[in-house]
């Protein structure tokens, strides 16, 4: 007997690999059936390998809109790595003619840091709280809805703050309970909150309001001024492209608070009341048990205050969390709610079952609950609800079907264009992805700051590329110069044309500009309906 239960003591941490294998198993599935990255978006992926790359040449004059510096060092250090393996050219040359295999380790690496730390926090979270079944609830966190877990096929900064912030609520319990850590620096909680909050901000603005959380748990002003300075000091590190581009940063985000536009475009009006009502009604509609959960942390935040249940709260830091997380919840949807994508509500989402783990808490102290048993019970049914929701693994699998047959009909496209050897000059306008890998090489480009560093070997490995901007209706090569369409053709008298555009009027201004020259023909080669594809063949009419 007394050798079984060492045996399944033993046995308890490997219960938190099962998580992280779910992890692992839908984010390789997800580059599977979406095929190259191009394909699926060229934003962010490839401004982030460009920054990457700049970075693993000791260049920071980088992109910082986002900020998103940790996964652009991610990418340098795993781009240094991977050349290693790589001899014959050189870090830029092999990583623009091979762009996708430095995307795709670069996915691999992000999937197992998600993996491992997700690990790390359900068997901390085990070890403070001695309840197993409250580790394994909170990893499932990810899994409350598609649009979380499914941010595994992206390499942009919210897949990193799946574990950051799993992290950051695994060291909240710890405090909860006084448990936190007797390490000389670990203990310190007002630096390690203003460390992974730094860290976490460094990644993406949306992270803002989760700043106020360690508040409630910082009582002293002390250590809350203490917090407040780790917490710019570490951004700043993180962030250390900054220190040559602060004004620049500066403006970026003063044209973000003030304007009602996305990335700062839009009138200096900070807030377009119709767009913002707008925004949180698709939000309610979409996570609609988000707003269920705000609902109820505030309902238990108001009958715990009343004096009588108020005294049978022995922890009153369950309590403080909870508002706290709430107000996160509240000011979260707000700030999104101006700049709307659904993907910047990744971080808040992912506090959802932690208000369910806090609720649980308070309900056991107000109901003078005991024992494990109840507490596993309550954690089971809500993972079986959100299971059972119709936006987790129900449009997880309907999403899936789409995935595929988009990815199918991009790789047809695809085949057309090399059976019949359609290939350079080429003229490239496309809505944000493509069936050929130059346009995200040109994207990245061109959203990289001081990018003439990659023009020579990108004139190099891809001779006569053009892409057109439709908003100056131009037409561009890799030097970044504007040409109108008589300079194409005074060097070429046949171009292959790519259009990629969901928006017809702009497909339509562009194919009037080509059917301006009476002396050259525009022959309609392919033509896909559902992805919106045409190719097209110009050609100079000989006479």
């Amino acid at each position: 007997m007394l050798e079984a239960k060492r045996l399944i003591k033993r046995l308890k941490p490997f219960l938190f690999l099962i998580i992280p294998f779910m992890l692992i198993t839908i984010g390789f599935h997800l580059k599977k059936i979406n095929g190259p990255f191009f394909f699926r978006s060229v934003d962010p992926e490839y401004i982030f390998l460009f920054s990457g790359i700049s970075l693993a040449h000791l260049r920071i004059d980088l992109f910082i809109d986002q900020p998103g510096t940790p996964l652009q060092l991610l990418i340098a250090v795993t781009a240094k790595v991977l050349h290693l393996f790589r001899p014959g050219n050189t870090l830029l040359e092999d990583a623009m003619q091979n762009p996708e295999l430095y995307l795709q380790v670069t996915h691999i690496v992000i999937i197992l840091i998600v993996s491992l730390l997700t690990f790390t926090a359900g068997h901390i979270i085990y070890r403070k709280t001695g309840i197993l079944s409250a580790g394994i609830f909170l990893q499932f966190s990810p899994f409350i809805a598609q649009p979380v877990f499914t941010i595994l096929e992206r390499i942009m900064p919210e897949p990193l703050f799946i574990p950051l912030i799993l992290l950051l609520i695994s060291y909240l319990i710890m405090d909860i309970n006084d448990k936190l850590p007797q390490n000389r620096i670990l203990r310190h909680k007002s630096i390690i909150y203003g460390v992974i909050c730094g860290l976490c901000l460094s990644l993406k603005f949306t992270f803002i309001p989760f700043i106020i959380l360690p508040l409630f748990l910082i009582s002293k002003m002390k250590e809350k001024v203490k917090y407040i300075l780790s917490l710019f000091v570490s951004f700043y590190l993180f962030t250390f492209p900054l220190f040559i581009k602060t004004k620049t940063f500066y403006n970026w985000i003063k044209s973000l608070f003030i304007h009602s536009g996305k990335y700062g475009s839009g009138r200096s009006n900070f807030i377009d009341l119709q767009y913002f009502m707008d925004n949180l009604k698709e939000m309610s509609h979409l996570i609609q048990y988000f707003f269920i959960t705000i609902f109820l942390c505030i309902l238990v935040i108001m009958i715990c205050r009343i004096p009588a249940m108020n005294k049978k709260i022995n922890n009153k830091k369950y309590l403080n969390v909870l508002t706290g997380v709430t107000l996160v919840m509240i000011l979260s949807i707000l700030l999104i709610a101006k700049h709307y994508a659904s993907h910047y509500l990744i971080p808040v989402l992912m506090l959802t079952l932690f208000a369910y783990y806090l609720i649980v808490q308070i309900a056991k102290m107000v109901f003078s609950i005991h024992g494990k048993v109840t507490e596993t019970l309550c954690y089971l049914f809500i993972i079986i609800l959100f299971s059972l929701s119709p936006v987790s693994f129900q449009q997880y699998r309907e999403h899936n079907h789409i995935r595929q047959q988009v990815c199918a009909e991009k790789s047809e496209i695809v085949r057309f264009l090399d059976h019949n050897n359609i290939n350079s000059p080429m003229i490239i306008s496309s809505d944000g992805w493509n069936v050929k890998k130059e346009l995200g090489l040109w994207f990245g480009k061109v959203m990289t700051p001081k990018n003439q560093f990659f023009t020579p070997v990108l004139n190099r490995l891809y001779p006569d590329f053009y892409f057109y901007k439709e908003s100056w209706k131009n037409f561009l090569d890799w030097n970044n110069t504007q040409l109108d369409l008589k300079s194409i053709l005074e060097k070429h008298e046949q171009i292959n044309i790519i259009i990629s555009k969901n928006d017809e009027k702009i497909r339509s201004e562009l194919i009037r500009i080509f059917e301006s020259r009476e002396d050259y023909k525009l022959n309609l080669l392919y033509y896909n309906e559902n992805l919106h594809v045409y190719i097209y063949n110009y050609h100079k009419i000989q006479v």
